[in-house]
């Protein structure tokens, strides 16, 4: 995705590249907080996390800034843990959890040695181990530039496969929205639905696509999404 400063380039501005999302783990485990934090890095794995910003054609590898953090939290939609991307420690913050204060940026980050390619072995998140929390931390990961920043995130998280829903919900309003989601291997008797939630989209403005077999959904939009907005798609069984 790529972000915009809506002001002039003289003045930065910062924007939350963070990861957070509810998991479901095990019990024996959620409470066993050695075995947590290898349940979190299992679950979790980066491809890749890149930035370009503003004018610089080299991106900038963001794996070694960053950490997993997992807290143990229940809500009522059934989930018992949230699983975030945090600032990686340092000397100066050991127990620092958001960078809001001291973003991520051109001056704290370094060009030289960083992977260029999706699959290089310095971009594997299992090289970084888990930290655990509380539910009171706030955990943010900003990233300041001063014309724009175009981010390329690519992440796999392991669910159960009883978790039938998911939700993508947006921080930011966004002009040009796109979501692919597809069943892989294991689902043969079941099916996707799902929606779309804008507050300002009007039907010209939204495109839907349902695979004949029903195992992929898109959904494309062409104007301005609000925070909060999103989509909703359920696995069905046949």
């Amino acid at each position: 995705y790529k972000a915009l400063n809506p002001g002039k380039t003289d003045n930065p501005v910062s924007v939350d590249i963070g990861l957070s999302n509810s998991v479901i783990i095990n019990n024996v485990i959620l409470n066993d907080d050695t075995r947590l934090k290898e349940e979190a890095v299992r679950i979790l794995k980066i491809k890749s996390f890149r930035a370009y910003i503003d004018d610089c054609p080299t991106p900038y590898n963001l794996i070694p800034y960053i950490r997993i953090v997992v807290m143990r939290k229940n809500d009522p939609s059934g989930y018992n843990a949230q699983i975030h991307i945090a600032p990686a420690m340092t000397e100066e913050a050991d127990n620092t959890y958001s960078n809001k204060e001291k973003p991520l940026n051109t001056g704290n980050m370094k060009l030289t040695g960083m992977n260029t390619t999706k699959n290089d072995t310095p971009g594997d998140i299992t090289n970084i181990s888990a930290d655990i929390i509380g539910n009171y931390h706030n955990v943010d990961l900003f990233l300041q530039f001063k014309k724009h920043v175009i981010i390329e995130f690519e992440y796999d998280i392991i669910v159960p496969s009883n978790d039938y829903c998911f939700t993508k919900m947006l921080r930011y309003p966004v002009k040009y929205f796109k979501l692919d989601y597809s069943l892989g291997e294991g689902f043969e008797n079941e099916f996707l639905t799902g929606k779309l939630i804008g507050t300002l989209i009007e039907p010209p403005d939204l495109s839907t696509h349902l695979s004949t077999d029903k195992k992929t959904i898109s959904f494309l939009t062409q104007s301005w999404l609000l925070p909060k907005n999103g989509v909703f798609i359920a696995h069905c069984k046949e």
